[in-house]
């Protein structure tokens, strides 16, 4: 018989959460937050930071909590599961990750709110590190315009930097230039940051 802090017993725990979290149920959430709470626990006693485990209890944890609209909850632990997997290069799990963010932000703040235009940021910075460049600027091109209907021009300004980079490496040259130029206009109101209008100018030759 294992003992409480035996890692077969964390496993089991995680394999109940992700069953309670899987029936549909609203009424087994409660449930699934609870042992998945302990499970956590058990496994951050056992196992060091950066092990898989970690990430994997921390993963099934958020889930429930996200059924549950417990974004401000969720968050974090999906930011430390994103950072272990991108670190493991295991992409396709970090954008399940992303996604499930975005879609638990827009259900919670609409659609239009700055926290939405950051998750598809997260999605255009993911999309670069596994080297999908169409991905990323399609996905910067849609940030920057949420930040900019949002009036957060710094982060329009970064994203529009990214989006023309991304578009020159594409050899999409006329792109580039005209989102280039307009982080470069921004400044003049001094809504760019120095560093993104430096690369816009490297950008336009």
């Amino acid at each position: 018989v294992h003992g409480p802090m035996h890692p077969e017993v964390a496993r089991i725990e995680l394999n109940l959460v992700h069953a309670l979290t899987s029936t549909g149920r609203s009424g087994d959430l409660p449930e699934a937050v609870a042992i998945g709470r302990e499970a956590l626990g058990r496994v951050e006693a056992l196992y060091p930071v950066g092990a898989s485990m970690r990430a994997d209890a921390g993963s099934r944890l958020a889930a429930a909590y996200l059924q549950l609209d417990s974004l401000d909850v969720a968050e974090p632990l999906l930011r430390d599961v994103i950072r272990h997997r991108v670190a493991r290069r295991r992409f396709a799990e970090a954008e399940t990750l992303h996604t499930q963010a975005l879609v638990a932000r827009r259900a919670a703040l609409g659609d239009r709110h700055p926290a939405v235009a950051s998750s598809i940021q997260d999605l255009g910075l993911l999309a670069l590190a596994r080297g999908d460049t169409a991905a990323a600027l399609a996905h910067f091109l849609d940030s920057s315009a949420r930040w900019q209907a949002s009036a957060v021009h710094r982060a329009a300004s970064a994203d529009r930097v990214r989006a023309a980079s991304a578009a020159f490496a594409l050899g999409r040259h006329p792109l580039a230039d005209s989102l280039a130029r307009a982080v470069i206009a921004r400044d003049t109101t001094g809504g760019a940051p120095a560093l993104a209008v430096a690369r816009a100018a490297e950008l336009t030759g």
